[in-house]
Order: C-alpha cells, then sequence, then structure tokens
C-alpha cells in the first residue's frame, strides 16, 4: 500500500437491513450511517493523534459535539470495540486481492512471489498506520473484536483455498478441512510474526523479514503439498 493512505477513505456502502416500513428503514440506515462515521473519524483521529487519543479529540476530528457521539454508542468501550472491529476489516479488504494464484501447478517459486507479495503488503499497512495497529492489539480482547479477527483469518484463508484450487489442479484431491487448517496456520502465523516484529523495532529489516516469512511459508506450503498427494 502507497504511503500515506488513509483507511478511511476504504469504508464500502453498508445496506440497512432492517425491516419495518420506509421511515423506519430510513432511520436504521440514517443511524448505522452516522455511527460508521464516527468509527471513521476515530480511525483518522488515531492514525494522527497515536492509539491513546481521547474522545474529546475524536469529536474535534469529527467535528461533533460528544453529546453526538455518544447517541451512536452505549460507552467509550462500545466505540473502540467498533473501531478495532473495523480496522480488522479494512486491512482484510487490501490485502484479500493480492491473493491470485497463476494457473500451473503448485511450484515452490510461485508460492514464494505470491507470499512475499501479500506479507510485503501486510508490513507495509504495519509501517505506515502504526498506531491502528497499535489501537487493534490493545483492544483485541473485546467479544466483538475476537469475532472480526476470526473472521478475518477465516476469509483470507478461505481466499488463499478457493484461489488456489481454481489455478492449481495438483491440489484438488486435498479436503477443504484440510486446506483450510494449512491456510489457517500460514496467516496466524505470518499475523504473528509480523505483530512481534512492529513491536520490537530495530530487529530485521522491512526486507529481510519478507524474505523470511516468504521463504517460510513456501517451503511449508510446497511441503506439505507434496506429502499430502
Amino acid at each position: 500500500m502507497a504511503t500515506g493512505v488513509n483507511p478511511v477513505t476504504r469504508r464500502p456502502a453498508r445496506p440497512s437491513v432492517r425491516g419495518g416500513d420506509g421511515r423506519d428503514l430510513r432511520w436504521e440506515s440514517h443511524r448505522r450511517e452516522r455511527r460508521q462515521t464516527f468509527v471513521d473519524a476515530a480511525i483518522g483521529a488515531i492514525d494522527t493523534h497515536g492509539p491513546d487519543v481521547s474522545v474529546s479529540d475524536i469529536c474535534r476530528y469529527a467535528a461533533v459535539p460528544r453529546a453526538a457521539l455518544y447517541r451512536h454508542f452505549a460507552d467509550r468501550a462500545d466505540l473502540d470495540d467498533a473501531v478495532a472491529s473495523r480496522i480488522i476489516e479494512i486491512v482484510v479488504e487490501m490485502l484479500t486481492p493480492l491473493i491470485e494464484m497463476p494457473d500451473g501447478p503448485l511450484r515452490y517459486g510461485v508460492v514464494r512471489e505470491l507470499a512475499a507479495r501479500v506479507v510485503g503488503s501486510y508490513i507495509d499497512l504495519e509501517s505506515d498506520h502504526p498506531h491502528l495497529s497499535a489501537f487493534v492489539r490493545a483492544h483485541a480482547g473485546g467479544a466483538s473484536v475476537q469475532d472480526a479477527a476470526a473472521r478475518a483469518l477465516s476469509g483470507v484463508a478461505q481466499r488463499a483455498v478457493t484461489t488456489t484450487r481454481q489455478h492449481v489442479p495438483d491440489i484438488a484431491d486435498v479436503p477443504d478441512a484440510q486446506a483450510m487448517v494449512i491456510a489457517s496456520a500460514v496467516v496466524g502465523i505470518v499475523d504473528a510474526a509480523v505483530g512481534s516484529w512492529s513491536r520490537a523495532p530495530g530487529g530485521l529489516d522491512r526486507a529481510t523479514l519478507t524474505d523470511t516469512l516468504a521463504t517460510m511459508i513456501a517451503a511449508a506450503v510446497t511441503g506439505v503439498a507434496a506429502e499430502l498427494l
């Protein structure tokens, strides 16, 4: 991702799902949009001022009074959970399109190139927006945040499995459950490794970290595939 890209601008439209007459639907849609506006403002404020940003900072960033914000959130914890969950969604939205395998056999070099592209982009997100990463880690204990993280891991793993099956006929006989375990393990390892790297600056540089993880992923995936096929 290019340096300086603001994740707030990546928000997709979210239609209302509530039933009722037209006025109820419009009101619910308005509430959801307003709530999302505050979440986006909070993400912008955190990205700018740091993970310990205050509600006052968020309101100033959104140009609204505190009372307006708390009409859409039960408390600060509710806001923080919504913000952390949305940051996770944004990361997945940005990384998922990069998972694209070429046609052909599951070769080491192909897997390594793909892994380097995705891992490098994830590292860029960590480097370009360290405050957002720190905020998510600080609020990882919330139930809704854990749900968002689980959905993110599952979604990225499913994308990897589906895309690979579409383009690599070699793995057609590997059961879906087994393929998902392998993909989920890879995603989890990358997330843990990059998170550890971001919390301990002064160790590996970006290029070495990317190279190390890409090499490990390619060796693991092709090695396991060779054993299973």
